[in-house]
């Protein structure tokens, strides 16, 4: 699964580069943060909702179809999105709060010619 700007193994690589010039880009770059953090919360839930889902499968007579499989990744997937838009779990806004003062802290660096590692 794939989502916009997010690697399955790596959802942090997403929030490298975001940092543009000093000019006025602090309310896109909270944008992106905060359409990181949903996305970051989606893939936790879809990654939450696919353990449980294979916990949840039993032997039986019958064998779950490749149809039923795919249909069953692409409502987890659908599902993870709709919850993490609706903030069901806060987990996107509880990493907003955690980064915002940090993207902050690197525009003001920015604005001010400072190395934005030593400012955060």
């Amino acid at each position: 699964m794939r989502m916009d700007g997010l690697h399955n193994d790596r959802p942090a690589l997403a929030l490298h580069n975001m940092r543009g010039d000093a000019t006025g880009q602090s309310k896109q770059e909270n944008k992106k943060l905060r359409d990181v953090c949903q996305q970051f919360e989606a893939y936790f839930v879809a990654e939450l909702l696919k353990t449980v889902a294979e916990g949840s499968r039993f032997e039986g007579m019958l064998k779950e179809s490749r149809a039923e499989k795919v249909f069953g990744a692409q409502r987890d997937a659908e599902l993870s999105q709709v919850l993490a838009k609706r903030g069901a779990l806060g987990i996107g806004q509880l990493l907003y709060e955690q980064l915002s003062p940090q993207l902050e802290a690197a525009a003001e660096a920015d604005a001010e010619g400072q190395d934005p590692e030593k400012a955060a």
